[in-house]
């Protein structure tokens, strides 16, 4: 019965394999963490994020502003009020009612 090998299989040559896969996942994990890390770092990204941040402050000025201020709303003759002073007003007409 020729035709096959019936020998075992070389422990080295399967531990030499499975050490180059380990090294290689090694390695991977690696390159995409460093790749990661770099991506993070990046000027282009850091300017994208500073745009973000620094319309996210001037909205939130904008917010306080509009909410701390006085205004006439419409034609009707309604009152923006800022908002502390609209939290005494209501806070007094309650103790009043009480």
């Amino acid at each position: 019965m020729s035709g096959y090998d019936k020998s075992e299989p070389k422990a080295s040559i399967i531990s030499l394999y499975i050490i180059l896969v380990i090294i290689g996942l090694l390695l991977t994990v690696f390159i995409c963490w460093f790749s990661y890390k770099s991506f993070l770092t990046n000027e282009t990204i850091n300017k994208y994020t500073n745009t973000l941040t620094m319309e996210r402050l001037e909205l939130k000025s904008y917010e306080q502003a509009y909410l701390n201020t006085w205004s006439k709303t419409n034609e009707n003759g309604k009152i923006q009020v800022p908002k502390n002073k609209a939290k005494e007003l209501v806070l007094k007409q309650y103790k009043t009612k009480q």
